[in-house]
C-alpha cells in the first residue's frame, strides 16, 4: 500500500501509496516553487528518498509490459515523477487559474469596428 504506481487512471490515482505521494508533494511545493532552478530536483530527490528510507519503505514501480509483472522505476524516474507532480496545480489553483482566464477573455472583447470607422477617410 506504501508504493507508487505508475500509470494512467483511477486505479494508480486512489492507490494509497499515490495518495500519501499527492499528500507530500503539496507539504513541499512552496518550498519546490521558491527553490532556484538548481535546486528544484534536490527537493523531489528529497521526497523519493524520504519514502524509500521510511517503514515500510516505498517502492515506485510500473507495470513491465513484457512480463506482465511490477518493477521499480530506479530512483531517476522516481525523481522524474516527483518533480512533475511538484509543478502540477492543484485544484484550486486550476480553478482560480481558469476563473482569471475567463475574467480576461472578458476583458478582451473589445469593438474595434467603431475606432476603424472613426480613422477611415
Amino acid at each position: 500500500d506504501e508504493d507508487v504506481l505508475f500509470g494512467r487512471g483511477g486505479k494508480t490515482n486512489h492507490w494509497p501509496g499515490n495518495r500519501r505521494l499527492r499528500e507530500i508533494v503539496l507539504s513541499y511545493r512552496s518550498i519546490y516553487r521558491q527553490a532556484k532552478k538548481v535546486d528544484k530536483p534536490k527537493v523531489a530527490k528529497l521526497i523519493v528518498g524520504a519514502l524509500r528510507a521510511a517503514t515500510p519503505p516505498s517502492r515506485f514501480l510500473r507495470v513491465n509490459e513484457n512480463t506482465n509483472q511490477w518493477e521499480d522505476v530506479g530512483d531517476r524516474r522516481a525523481s522524474e515523477k516527483v518533480s512533475q507532480s511538484l509543478r502540477e496545480k492543484d485544484r484550486n489553483e486550476r480553478e482560480a487559474a481558469k476563473a482569471a482566464a475567463a475574467a480576461a477573455e472578458g476583458e478582451d472583447d473589445i469593438d474595434f469596428e467603431g475606432s476603424m470607422n472613426a480613422t477611415s477617410v
